[in-house]
């Protein structure tokens, strides 16, 4: 995988340093779309670096990876619990808040904790790149892809000052359905709900927590997996369908290598990195 990293940035120096010579001054060009395109091949990002340095981030990046997709988690009775399906099902399913909170920390210490060193490195080698583009750092970079002239946080600002007073409500009211389900001796109602109880590993998705907070009980709602095994949808169908959907809105269809090459369905025999 190095040896590719390092001819695909090998092009993109070759093509930048190119475009810089050519338009070296891109306010000249009337054609927006011409100038957005030129603008981008200019960006040479991690192809800044020397070859030892980008070999460094490849290495980085790459075990920082692994590390996040094969990371278990340990619970008290020994099994070895990968985050997808089995951490993933038992964080949307489970309801014992010592097995959630163990299962969440133990993911986390996996995850996260072996590759702090190594993120540390990546930023400054990151953000060594960013600056030879112009950039204060990577932060600023990926902002701009935004192209919104430096307001993007501004922006974000503005509208959390119109979301927040919908979002405390929410916090308020899903905080007080988990309170009744576990008690005073897990939920402060004057403090933030547990991250782990959220059924989700980052607390993102609540949608796993629905019967724990529904707001008018034993009303029917929407649940698409019986039709969908009445139907015999498996991984396959699922993305033939998805496939049906975007070309009807006049996209391409995927191209006969994607479908003859990608894995679909986690295999049960081995790690992979996905």
């Amino acid at each position: 995988m190095n040896a590719e990293n390092l001819i695909s940035a090998a092009f993109t120096k070759q093509y930048g340093e190119k475009a810089k010579t050519l338009f070296p001054d891109t306010s000249l060009i009337t054609d927006e779309a011409a100038k957005r395109q030129i603008e981008s091949i200019k960006i040479l990002s991690t192809a800044n670096l020397d070859e030892q340095k980008q070999n460094q981030y490849n290495d980085l990046t790459a075990g920082m990876e692994a590390t996040y997709s094969t990371a278990t988690a340990q619970m008290p009775d020994g099994r070895l619990l990968p985050l997808d399906p089995d951490l993933t099902a038992l964080m949307a399913t489970s309801r014992d808040y010592n097995e959630l909170k163990w299962a969440w920390k133990g993911w986390y210490e996996a995850a996260g904790r072996p590759s702090r060193e190594s993120y540390e490195q990546f930023v400054a080698l990151s953000n060594e790149a960013s600056a030879a583009d112009g950039f204060a750092d990577t932060g600023e970079y990926w902002r701009s892809w935004y192209e919104m002239d430096g307001k993007l946080e501004e922006t974000v600002d503005a509208l959390w000052v119109e979301l927040e007073p919908l979002y405390g409500q929410l916090h308020a009211y899903v905080r007080r359905k988990l309170y009744e389900n576990y008690g005073p001796n897990f939920i402060n109602l004057k403090a933030p709900i547990p991250a782990h109880l959220l059924g989700n590993m980052w607390a993102q998705q609540w949608g796993n927590i629905f019967s724990l907070v529904e707001p008018y009980q034993g009303k029917a709602g929407v649940d698409a997996t019986p039709a969908m095994l009445e139907q015999n949808y498996d991984a396959m169908k699922m993305f033939k369908t998805s496939e049906e959907f975007f070309t009807s809105l006049g996209l391409d269809p995927m191209t006969n290598d994607f479908w003859a090459k990608t894995m679909f369905v986690k295999p049960p025999d081995r790690d992979v990195v996905c």
